[in-house]
């Protein structure tokens, strides 16, 4: 049996194809030209401002990135992640502030749902900002 050949013959508008095979979806990576410049590229975040995200309602085996109200206050960008399958399998975002309000840059929330439906938000702790014991 013969080595499946796994070459890429084309990139084009960042469409991968290779022989026998057409890889579908876009890819889309970073340009780096020195350090004076813009980088370009990069993982592109959907603006959902005009509707409610649901665990699951960006397919499965994914990461997305997304902006919204992770709080209901504040803009937030969010990676979302479903690692597996639809309906079988939970969903976890975590957000960090994009809001203009500098007093809550640094700070993190997570959440976990399944089947249309989300735990609340809850803040993540992180070591710098916390001076008690952790159990």
């Amino acid at each position: 049996m013969a080595a499946a050949n796994t070459s890429i013959t084309n990139l084009s508008n960042g469409k991968v194809s290779k022989a026998g095979d057409t890889m579908t979806g876009v890819l889309t990576l970073g340009a780096y030209t020195n350090q004076s410049t813009k980088v370009t590229g990069g993982i592109k975040i959907h603006d959902l401002r005009s509707i409610t995200p649901s665990p699951g309602m960006f397919g499965e085996k994914r990461v997305n990135y997304y902006f919204f109200q992770a709080d209901g206050s504040r803009w937030s960008s969010i990676m979302h992640m479903h690692g597996w399958t639809v309906g079988d399998y939970a969903s976890w975002e975590i957000a960090g502030n994009s809001h203009t309000d500098s007093t809550a840059v640094g700070t993190f929330k997570y959440r976990a749902g399944k089947n249309g439906t989300w735990s609340n938000w809850h803040s993540v702790i992180l070591k710098d900002d916390y001076t008690g014991r952790l159990a």
